[in-house]
């Protein structure tokens, strides 16, 4: 959904990075980087034809080249470390078999740096942020809004 881009300003400066895990063709970390110019945005897709149609879409846009790196692969497998905010749109159900992607995703965010904070939509139409903490994988502090310390934004 777009209102965690209408949100991201929070969480996105100069310095920062975005990630859009499995980004389509892209558009939703494109308008992340269009609204709030930031170092770079990592766009994972796992479809190299989908790829190929963000590139151009970044062209009609007028982003830099050097704003975006387009990957191919898997989203577990992305490179997250230095990212101050992620996008995320359900790449599947949150139930049944797809609970243990995002438990997966949930426990390696954690294990990056087990003490940032994060905030994004609830996908309910609600905004929230919360602490990670590593004494207590798998739970976070709930807030109803972003601290000013080092975080990590959630949207999508």
């Amino acid at each position: 959904g777009l209102a965690p881009i209408l949100k991201a300003g929070d969480w996105l400066g100069p310095g920062s990075v975005s990630a859009d895990l499995g980004a389509g063709n892209g558009l939703q970390g494109l308008l992340l980087q269009r609204l709030y110019p930031h170092a770079r945005t990592l766009q994972l897709e796992i479809s190299s034809r989908m790829i190929d149609i963000g590139r151009g879409l970044q062209s009609w846009l007028g982003i830099p080249e050097d704003r975006v790196e387009w990957r191919c692969g898997d989203l577990l497998e992305a490179p997250l470390e230095d990212v101050d905010f992620l996008y995320l749109y359900r790449p599947v159900r949150p139930d049944g078999p797809g609970r243990r992607f995002y438990e997966n995703l949930a426990g390696r965010l954690e294990r990056l740096d087990g003490d940032r904070e994060v905030g994004g939509d609830d996908g309910a139409g609600g905004e929230v942020a919360g602490h990670m903490n590593p004494s207590e994988p798998g739970r976070a502090t709930i807030d109803s809004a972003p601290a000013e310390s080092s975080r990590v934004g959630v949207g999508g």
